[in-house]
């Protein structure tokens, strides 16, 4: 919609549509994205970053409601243009930036619907409190709230201590707690009775789209009502307030989770691992799926996601319902769940009987568990197993933040990576984790964790968190084609979701007929080899990329004809060289140490793969049977292919670490030779140097007693004794210099006659270039001595 559009919805809307009554942590942010999917625009703080708030103007708000409040400054009450400087006049309805003031708003806009959410005092203060008035009045936060102020100029903190102040008539926190129940009586009641039933819903987030679309008029939309980093989602009473037995089965499960994590004496998970039941806000990314086979216990098509209501009922139908106990057949389920809602893996755990160390575990990457029996017999893989998905990714822009940072898949740190270029590839990997549970006869269920697509990265010093993109393009050329028979897609699947991968997969092939519920997880499983593939091919084509880099390095030098070149470099920085190598070589072996206990996990290793423990006998062999096993063939080779890969492309990498290592030897050895012929060079001429400074300076010390004025001087009949005494000096000297030179030269001179006389040519020819050296020389001192003669 454009600007102007905005403008004219506004003005015939005159003013806000709806105002919406609920305080702070009452599920705002997810009636912002409902109100959103039925066409409003909503404004919630969240959405936008918290310090661009009007938090000056809030702070006069609450100045002006509640003018005892310490610090305020005298106020006139607010009228309807003070309220609208807080939002841009597009928006129809504002969720909680003015929530403490909802009942001033009712009164500003009479045309507008009033949507009540009031969330149980008991599951909601103990929420607020620790996000908002612990956090607000602890020391470190007083002093944040200082700077922000004297620094870059911002209200928000004391704007925010005024409003709790004056909305819970207090002057310090314990007055705030003390004031809690009477202040939320208070807010609450005073809507009620100031707007009339017709105007106002009663609305609960557990209530769905039905009575808040009848009240809007607006037709019921096709998706899930949205559940966003909201607390109310993840409270017992709120699920389950209608079956008291499964509220209380569910606590009890959460206590039974909690006290494995903070088990005194081996904690299941490190102190700074993320879990389901943390009390803290989460960012949710929360999928379920359940798929079963259509015609037994399934009479309807399956469904990509569903509430917690709908996961509910097909549970308990699934466990009510008797299973088909005919010959042919086989009852199999797959339950597929994206990030960890607490109240699902609750009802799973309860109803399905799975331990809350399988969602632990999904929790940290380097946490594993060993399942046995009541009889310590360890379990195989058609109980449990959990892998790891590699992903490359990279920052959508330059703004990132640098240092260490926390990698997040949905509500869990799947890893961590120091950052410190906006355009360095961040690598890590997801986990996909699997339980099953076996029914007599012939029937299992099969849970399946994923982790979210969508990636982010938080640095714990920033409150801001930075999405990741799929590295994509020349680094991953692995393209998969879906062969269909009549149309033919291709797909980058690095690019698509597990979650979606995976219920597009079941939901068109079916589950497979088999009463082992480990060949019933072969799609996803299949799903994760194609992922590693992909990668597998982009290491491949980074070792490639500098085997040519290395070949463009270094050109081919022709010294003579028919002779082999010798590689010389162009401009090779060997250090810089060998240490991408090292960093390649170690993800080669990291991501190697990650893959192979896969190859154990899903049966690669296991000569008995298609062992008669999970064949099916012959008399019930179902059509597809033939097709799975294939299937199963297919899917070992596969990954012992990949792991061959692995150990190829380390070998390459050792390989070409140690032909630099050489070059490097090589090139130093060269090195050295070069500086030693260049110290030989100067040593000589040091020494001619001296030989003639020996030379010189007696003659000048002879010169220079001549050179006085007398009858030894230039012209007068004396100057012939300066010739008589230098002369002689010279030549002596110079004898005495060259004296060892010279009788070297003779030596060889005469050694080399001597041979040629003895026909010895095998010598000779050997002895011919450093014979004529010295013979040049010898000639050349012979000059020497010649023109010296000539001069005096």
């Amino acid at each position: 919609m454009t600007m102007a559009a905005q403008n004219l919805k506004a003005e015939e809307r005159d003013g806000l549509a709806i105002v919406h009554v609920a305080l702070w942590r009452m599920g705002t942010k997810s009636m912002a994205e409902a109100y959103r999917i039925l066409g409003y625009e909503a404004h919630h703080v969240l959405d936008n970053y918290a310090l661009d708030q009007p938090w000056d103007v809030i702070e006069q708000a609450a100045e002006a409601t509640w003018p005892g409040v310490a610090g305020a400054q005298p106020r006139r009450p607010f009228k309807r243009e003070d309220w609208e400087k807080l939002w841009d006049p597009k928006y129809e309805v504002v969720t909680d930036l003015v929530s403490p003031f909802a009942d001033q708003l009712t009164r500003v806009y009479p045309k507008a619907k009033v949507v009540v959410v009031q969330r149980d005092f008991d599951s909601w203060w103990p929420s607020y409190k620790e996000s908002s008035v612990d956090t607000i009045f602890s020391p470190l936060q007083r002093f944040m709230i200082f700077l922000a102020w004297h620094v870059i100029g911002r209200r928000a903190g004391y704007a925010v201590r005024k409003i709790n102040l004056g909305f819970f008539n207090a002057k310090d926190p314990a007055e705030i707690e003390a004031n809690a129940r009477k202040s939320y009586d208070r807010y609450f009641d005073g809507v009620r009775k100031m707007v009339s039933p017709e105007r106002r819903l009663e609305y609960k987030l557990s209530d769905g789209w039905e009575p808040l679309c009848s009240f809007l008029g607006k037709e019921v939309p096709d998706v899930q009502f949205p559940r966003l980093n909201d607390r109310e989602v993840h409270h017992h009473d709120t699920c389950w307030e209608d079956d008291e037995e499964l509220r209380e089965q569910t606590k009890k499960y959460k206590e039974w989770a909690l006290s494995v994590v903070n088990h005194v004496d081996s904690p299941f998970l490190p102190p700074f691992a993320r879990h389901p039941w943390q009390e803290q806000v989460f960012n949710l990314d929360a999928k379920v799926c359940i798929l079963e086979r259509r015609g037994d216990q399934n009479d309807h098509d399956n469904k990509e996601d569903l509430s917690l209501n709908e996961v509910k009922d097909k549970l308990m139908q699934w466990e009510s319902a008797p299973k088909d106990i005919t010959e042919n057949k086989n009852d199999g389920r797959i339950i597929i769940l994206q990030d960890l809602h607490p109240r699902v893996i609750e009802l799973l755990g309860v109803k399905l009987g799975i331990p809350p160390h399988f969602f632990l575990a999904h929790c940290h990457n380097q946490v594993n568990l060993s399942v046995i029996d009541e009889k310590y017999s360890k379990q195989d893989d058609s109980t449990y197993w959990k892998v790891r998905v590699p992903r490359g990714m990279k920052f959508m822009n330059q703004n990132v933040p640098f240092g260490d940072c926390a990698i997040e898949a949905g509500s869990i740190i799947r890893d961590s990576s120091l950052i410190r270029s906006p355009v360095a590839p961040v690598l890590f990997s997801n986990a996909v984790s699997c339980w099953t549970k076996a029914s007599e006869p012939n029937s299992w269920t099969a849970v399946i964790l994923v982790d979210p697509y969508r990636t982010h990265i938080r640095n714990p010093a920033a409150p801001d968190r930075y999405e990741l993109l799929e590295i994509k393009g020349v680094a991953t050329p692995h393209y998969t084609v879906l062969n269909t028979g009549t149309r033919s897609d291709m797909r980058q699947l690095p690019l698509c979701s597990i979650f979606d991968t995976a219920f597009a997969a079941y939901d068109s092939n079916g589950i497979p007929h088999t009463n082992d519920p480990f060949e019933g997880t072969i799609l996803v499983r299949n799903i994760i080899r194609s992922k590693w593939e992909s990668f597998v091919g982009s290491i491949t084509m980074d070792v490639r990329e500098t085997y040519v880099a290395d070949q463009k390095e270094y050109l081919p030098h022709y010294t003579k004809p028919g002779e082999p070149p010798i590689m010389l470099p162009r401009n090779t920085d060997i250090l810089r060289s060998y240490q991408e190598l090292i960093v390649l070589r170690q993800w080669i072996m990291e991501y190697k140490d990650i893959m192979n206990p896969i190859l154990w996990k899903f049966r690669c290793k296991d000569d008995g793969i298609l062992s008669q423990d999970h064949a099916n006998p012959p008399e019930v062999v179902d059509h597809d049977y033939d097709s799975l096993q294939n299937a199963l063939r297919e899917e070992k080779k596969s990954w012992v292919i990949l792991d061959e890969k692995f150990s190829k492309m380390e070998a390459t990498v050792a390989s070409q670490m140690d032909m630099w290592a050489q070059r490097a030897a090589l090139q130093q050895a060269t090195a050295s030779l070069a500086q030693a012929e260049a110290s030989t060079r100067s040593a000589r001429t040091s020494g001619q140097l001296t030989k003639i400074a020996t030379i010189i300076v007696p003659c000048t010390f002879v010169a220079s007693i001549f050179s006085m004025n007398g009858r030894f001087a230039a012209g007068e009949d004396l100057f012939f004794v300066y010739w008589t005494i230098s002369v002689p000096v010279t030549l002596g000297l110079l004898a005495w210099v060259l004296h060892e030179d010279i009788r070297n030269v003779y030596r060889s001179v005469a050694n080399f006659e001597k041979k040629l006389e003895s026909g010895d040519k095998m010598a000779v020819s050997n002895e011919t270039t450093d014979t004529l050296r010295h013979r040049k020389l010898f000639h050349l001192s012979h000059d020497k001595v010649e023109r010296t003669k000539a001069q005096v």
